[in-house]
């Protein structure tokens, strides 16, 4: 009797242990979530930084080392998701033949199939929806501070006009 309840025990453990796949979206989010916030915060640093010209020397300096973090973070985004997207095709092609295979819903219709593998799909097309918003976010952060490197050049060229006039 006590070797049953082991085995329940640790299958009772193994359960709990393991995410389910709407705890590992809300676990992507929440990662994000932080790296989107703590990225904004950092611009908005930055940007105030603009109000002292004896502070540009040390902005151009953070700047670059923010884009070049942040670059390398959009890097292993990008890594990152290459390889969902193969999980994902992968997943599809399973997902195929068990439409085809093992379904026990008449699937008369391409369209019917469609939505049969993207129903099994479910859980990887919204993570990777996920992983494109932050790589959207990514992208739209390394422009503004690449806009913010520029306007380096054009605070000091205004310094100067300002100061000579």
């Amino acid at each position: 009797m006590s070797t049953i309840h082991s085995k329940n025990e640790k299958a009772k453990t193994n359960h709990s242990s393991e995410k389910t796949d709407d705890e590992k979206v809300d676990g992507i989010k929440a990662i994000f979530l932080k790296e989107r916030k703590h990225w904004s915060d950092i611009v908005r640093e930055l940007a105030k930084k603009f109000k002292n010209i004896d502070n540009l020397a040390t902005l151009q300096v953070e700047l670059y080392s923010g884009y070049q973090d942040l670059a390398e973070s959009k890097t292993d985004l990008l890594h990152t998701l290459a390889s969902f997207n193969k999980v994902i095709a992968k997943q599809r092609e399973l997902s195929f033949i068990k439409a085809k295979t093992e379904s026990s819903v008449a699937l008369k219709t391409a369209k019917d199939l469609d939505i049969f593998i993207e129903s099994d799909l479910r859980s990887h097309i919204e993570r990777q929806k996920i992983l494109d918003g932050q790589l959207e976010f990514v992208e739209d952060t390394l422009k503004n501070i690449q806009n913010m490197i520029y306007g380096v050049k054009s605070r000091i060229d205004a310094e100067q006009i300002m100061n000579n006039t």
